[in-house]
């Protein structure tokens, strides 16, 4: 008989994947925080497809729709953001690899590699308040090469597709708010705005593709 006095993460793991996506995004729970997202096909019958999430840590954004991250004053991602820590298991399985495709703080650099990602559990205590917290993730183990054909998958612009595509998620009245909205309020009064629009948070991809500030806008105002 299962012992049901314990739990699990409900995390899909131990799976071989290629990303076919990546973008940089506001975590839709902290729109604050900026993370990257990678999509990846995967091996796993469970779950085809799995968007992984990793927070890049303060103050980095992306200001041309998630192809790319920026720091006010950094160029390196710090090693205990979940970002840094996968970053550092990525060079450290793969790293000449890698470093031929770009930078990491390009979405496209990460478009078509293929690992095998297993579940890591860190845990320790908040600094402000001394609660302690425990968080599982996926991180490679493995690097399975480049997949072939990878010039079909999403160069990591966080919103693939055209601006249709982008908002083919929510309801006609969502959409009618988000363009009355783009026609009536400045962008960072827009961005706001568009947030609070049901459905919109639950859209990795449109929440990225706000930020851009010549992208959707600017296409809703008539000027694109």
């Amino acid at each position: 008989m299962a012992d049901d006095w314990t739990t699990d993460t409900g995390l899909v793991s131990d799976y071989e994947g290629t990303i076919t996506e990546a973008w940089f995004g506001p975590n839709p729970q902290n729109p604050e925080n900026t993370m990257l997202f990678l999509q990846m096909e995967t091996d796993s019958e469970e779950q085809p497809v799995i968007t992984e999430r990793y927070n890049c840590g303060p103050d980095w954004t992306s200001t041309d729709g998630g192809k790319s991250v920026t720091h006010p004053n950094k160029d390196k991602f710090n090693r205990n953001s979940q970002v840094g820590i996968l970053v550092d298991r990525v060079a450290a399985l793969a790293g000449e690899e890698m470093r031929g495709r770009g930078s990491a703080r390009q979405a496209s650099t990460w478009v078509g590699t293929r690992w095998f990602m297993e579940a890591s559990t860190r845990s320790g205590k908040r600094r402000d308040t001394g609660e302690e917290w425990t968080s599982t993730k996926n991180y490679p183990s493995k690097f399975l090469g480049v997949a072939t054909g990878e010039g079909s998958a999403s160069v990591g612009d966080g919103a693939s597709g055209t601006f249709d595509a982008l908002l083919s998620s929510l309801d006609g009245a969502a959409i009618a708010k988000i363009e009355v909205y783009a026609n009536t309020l400045t962008f960072e009064e827009w961005v706001d705005k568009v947030m609070e629009v049901d459905g919109v948070l639950a859209n990795d991809k449109l929440v990225a593709a706000l930020v851009d500030r010549d992208g959707l806008y600017q296409h809703l105002k008539g000027i694109i």
